[in-house]
């Protein structure tokens, strides 16, 4: 994620866990994200059933920036 582009939102990414992973820049991550409207539970983890990518989303296409 570290090279990037800037425009491309990396706080969104969390990992499979639904848990920011431990690194520089997670606290403002998770600032970006709560900001987003994002939930974390007392444990530090985001549902993601709600937030998580649709796993039948056939019709999403990667676009390179």
């Amino acid at each position: 994620m570290h090279n990037c582009p800037p425009e491309l939102p990396w706080q969104r990414v969390i990992n499979a866990k639904g848990k920011i992973s431990p690194r520089r820049g997670a606290m403002q991550q998770r600032i970006l994200l709560e900001n987003e409207g994002v939930v974390f539970d007392d444990n530090d983890i985001v549902d993601l059933t709600t937030y998580g990518w649709p796993e039948d989303d056939s019709d999403h296409q990667l676009q390179l920036l």
